[in-house]
């Protein structure tokens, strides 16, 4: 039953944080390592990967309206009946699978048995809350310095996410598989918010953009550590994953209905709080 709780308690804090410009994996190593979930770093990952893989299918199903018409456009293009629908759908199937080229580079072997994306797993302790730390105050002043650019910017607002746009934002995401502390949400941010994205639709395009490697990168994570035979108890990950999967669903739909720019001001403030406080407690959990 203890275990259960401990589950329960990491899986909503995590489900709460994955769709906020926040690193969900930060607040997932810390609150993990003070519950005493897991002493297992493969067996941490495996819980974590699980979450991100029911994150990205949350996504899709919150936005499956979007989603669905972006591919009906794609493959019937008759359908389009004006130059706005062709600017924002045309090529919205071919920049989901671009968005998944720079995901490649985390399947690189580092080692014997060991690929760049299984990096993050050593910083699953509480040595690796610092790292995270740090990672989340920098993530915070990045965003801060461009929310703040966005303020200043007179560039006309772009209504469409181009290819370039996509292939930035998937290179932002890549130092967010290894390192706890970079949060996806804000790395992606960021990238829309310097290339002049709408306001009204920038989050939704974010979320969208990010699931399609988080479910590449988790699933092929979560197989790996399967067939090592990693040992579990699936009831435990199954509770987790319904909790987690709630918490974020709703978050989802709670974050739509914010300003965009004060959500992001007020996280990245909570960021760096949140960030010098794991950083202090790391000294003193054992």
């Amino acid at each position: 039953m203890i275990e259960y709780i401990k589950m329960a308690i990491v899986a909503i804090i995590t489900g709460l944080t994955a769709p906020l410009p926040v690193s969900s994996l930060a607040h997932y190593n810390f609150f993990s390592n003070v519950a005493g979930l897991s002493a297992e770093n493969d067996r941490l990952s495996l819980y974590y990967n699980s979450f991100m893989l029911v994150f990205s299918l949350v996504i899709l199903f919150s936005f499956r309206k979007t989603v669905s018409r972006g591919f009906r456009l794609a493959f019937n293009p008759k359908s389009l009946k004006d130059s706005e629908k062709v600017s924002d759908k045309k090529y919205f199937v071919k920049n989901v699978f671009l968005s998944l080229v720079p995901t490649l580079l985390l399947f690189i072997p580092v080692s014997e048995g060991k690929l760049l994306a299984d990096y993050t797993d050593s910083f699953l302790n509480v040595n690796g809350l610092i790292l995270s730390g740090l990672a989340c105050i920098t993530t915070a002043l990045v965003l801060v310095i461009a929310i703040w650019y966005t303020s200043k910017s007179k560039n006309p607002l772009r209504r469409a996410v181009d290819k370039r746009i996509v292939l930035r934002m998937s290179f932002y995401q890549l130092p967010c598989y290894i390192i706890p502390g970079f949060s996806h949400v804000a790395s992606g941010a960021v990238n829309l918010f310097i290339s002049d994205i709408g306001s009204k639709s920038l989050l939704g395009q974010l979320y969208i953009y990010l699931a399609p490697s988080m479910f590449v990168v988790s699933t092929v994570k979560i197989v790996r550590l399967l067939v090592s035979g990693i040992l579990f108890d699936p009831l435990v990950l199954l509770a987790g994953v319904l909790l987690f999967a709630v918490a974020s669903t709703l978050m989802v739909k709670m974050s739509l209905k914010i300003s965009i720019r004060r959500l992001f001001a007020f996280f990245s403030i909570y960021s760096v709080l949140f960030g010098v406080f794991i950083t202090l407690i790391s000294f003193f959990i054992k």
